[in-house]
């Protein structure tokens, strides 16, 4: 048997909290309170066992959100990095980005969490790792060469060697298969 009631409440913040109060019997009686809050964008759940007097967070719950959101994130920085219309179009939508460099940061932030977070390394296969290394590696010979002068969108596109790692962004994003956010 199981008897659940749902709060919402505010920290004062601005923070949404969702509070559940659950009555499970199983030989005993166990009150669970579980909270799920936003903070700064994040989502966050924890929980409190009245059985047992802590607070557990329930990282579970966070890290698969974060996965799917990073997943997401980082097949738009693929598809935008392998499509010549996807570059003109962000350009045109933000005229005073320049677009390779900020799809370089966007590429930056993966190659660091793959290197730092072992939430984010374990969604791939050591052969998907090591096809991310090697399209970081193409970046960084791109960036040795072009330096602080890469050309922004339309010239950047005229460049073979951008050309090349449009192809292999490509070729990446098919090999890692990131199915599409529902």
């Amino acid at each position: 048997m199981c008897r659940a009631a749902a709060l919402q409440f505010s920290t004062g913040g601005g923070d949404a909290r969702i509070a559940t109060l659950t009555r499970m019997q199983d030989g005993r009686n166990i009150d669970v309170i579980s909270c799920k809050e936003k903070h700064r964008g994040i989502a966050v759940v924890w929980q409190i066992d009245r059985v047992r007097g802590s607070c557990v967070e329930a990282e579970d719950a966070m890290i698969s959100e974060l996965q799917k959101n990073s997943l997401g994130q980082l097949r738009r920085t693929l598809e935008d990095l392998a499509s010549r219309e996807r570059q003109i179009a962000y350009k045109r939508a933000v005229p005073f980005v320049h677009v390779p460099i900020e799809l370089f940061v966007q590429w930056d932030n993966y190659t660091r969490l793959l290197a730092e977070a072992d939430w984010f390394a374990a969604l791939f296969s050591e052969s998907h790792r090591a096809a991310l290394h090697a399209y970081s590696a193409k970046v960084e010979i791109f960036r040795a060469r072009h330096g602080d002068h890469c050309p922004d969108v339309e010239e950047v596109l005229a460049l073979p060697e951008w050309q090349a790692l449009m192809t292999a962004a490509g070729e990446l994003l098919n090999a890692l298969q990131i199915p599409p956010e529902s």
